[in-house]
């Protein structure tokens, strides 16, 4: 599966990653820096990075998820499922008024 567009912080702003990304016909939003000689045009930034930046806010109460990732991917993606559930159903009783 490949995104849209992939949308990135100015660290990536580099000419590897560009290239890298170009070579897979990936289109890619990285805003420039402060100090940019040739500034590129890019499209306005989608306001929704409020929403990753919270899911990962509620992945990391959960300390096993947090760090679990750094040893291998078929450890992780089960915990994360686990901790996905478990923040939807703390969610869904708070907004239904059952835990109350």
């Amino acid at each position: 599966m490949k995104p849209e567009i992939l949308s990135l912080d100015k660290a990536y702003i580099g000419q590897p990653i560009k290239s890298d990304l170009r070579k897979r016909k990936t289109r890619y939003r990285i805003p420039n820096k402060k100090n940019t000689k040739y500034p590129e045009y890019i499209l306005p930034l989608k306001k929704f990075r409020w929403i990753v930046e919270r899911t990962f806010a509620w992945i990391n109460a959960f300390r096993t998820a947090k760090t679990c990732w750094e040893f291998k991917e078929n450890n992780y993606l089960p915990i994360l499922k686990i901790v996905f559930t478990l923040i939807l159903s703390e969610w869904l009783l708070s907004s239904s008024g059952a835990g109350s």
